[in-house]
């Protein structure tokens, strides 16, 4: 279902069931509907990082760019992290939107056994306020110290989700 532009009413102007139907119900469907941007399940080599400033975990693969009609959306990420050998990895986490973090520098925090224990963490949170158009959004890692790695094989896939709501 399309987007209707909005009718700017004027007095006297005769109402259809149709000119209802798209300015109301069509476009509370559109509106109301979710809509998935780019669903990413990434199945793949695993990715490390060493770094202590963020960067991004995969610029190809892990990158979702779509055109927005409401300025609100839900970015989530599900995946299996886990760290070297030494412990008390602290693993920070975050989204960028046309390269603009999402809740600044430290949007998860997690620390990560070093023991080599596998552990599901998700994060999500919903922005609003952007602009009607295209947009880019990404994931950023850093470790504290060490090395961090993201599992992204077919038991494990990394999971990147936009969706408009």
């Amino acid at each position: 279902m399309a987007w209707n532009t909005p009718v700017s009413w004027v007095t006297n102007q005769l109402v259809t069931a149709d000119n209802l139907n798209k300015q109301i119900y069509d476009n509370m469907l559109f509106v109301h509907s979710g809509k998935a941007i780019t669903p990413i399940k990434r199945i793949g080599s695993a990715y490390s990082t060493t770094s202590t400033t963020l960067v991004d975990i995969d610029t190809t693969n892990l990158v979702a760019t779509g055109t927005l009609s409401t300025g609100r959306v839900l970015l989530t990420l599900t995946g299996s992290f886990y760290a070297d050998s030494n412990a008390g990895r602290l693993l920070i986490l975050a989204f960028l939107v046309d390269g603009v973090l999402v809740g600044g520098v430290n949007m998860m925090r997690e620390a990560l056994d070093g023991n080599g224990f596998v552990r599901c963490i998700s994060i999500a949170t919903v922005v609003t306020g952007l602009s009607v158009g295209s947009h880019t959004f990404k994931i950023q890692w850093s470790i504290a110290n060490g090395t961090a790695y993201l599992v992204a094989d077919a038991t494990a896939p990394v999971n990147f989700n936009v969706v408009e709501l």
